[in-house]
């Protein structure tokens, strides 16, 4: 993550009333929750959305961090709930 890419998520969260933590104290590069991916739109009202598409997620569960190499793309993952 370079420095714009930082700042410009901070102006994006500012918007939203979201408070980052400063960058040297984010994690990265890892599993924070799951979720049930149950439509893919083109509008919504969310302020969330950012266009042209977007994920419909429900039945979101915060996890406790655990690392994973990611890849572009959905991708699935053996997950046993206690981040291994």
């Amino acid at each position: 993550m370079t420095g714009a890419e930082y700042a410009n998520a901070c102006r994006f969260s500012i918007l939203r009333r979201v408070c980052l933590p400063p960058a040297k104290e984010l994690q990265r590069g890892g599993i924070i929750g799951m979720a049930d991916v149950v439509d893919c739109v083109d509008d919504s009202v969310s302020p969330w959305f950012e266009g042209p598409f977007g994920l419909v997620l429900r039945n979101s569960v915060p996890t406790t961090f655990t690392p994973l190499k990611g890849r572009l793309g959905l991708f699935n993952v053996i997950w046993d709930g206690e981040g291994s």
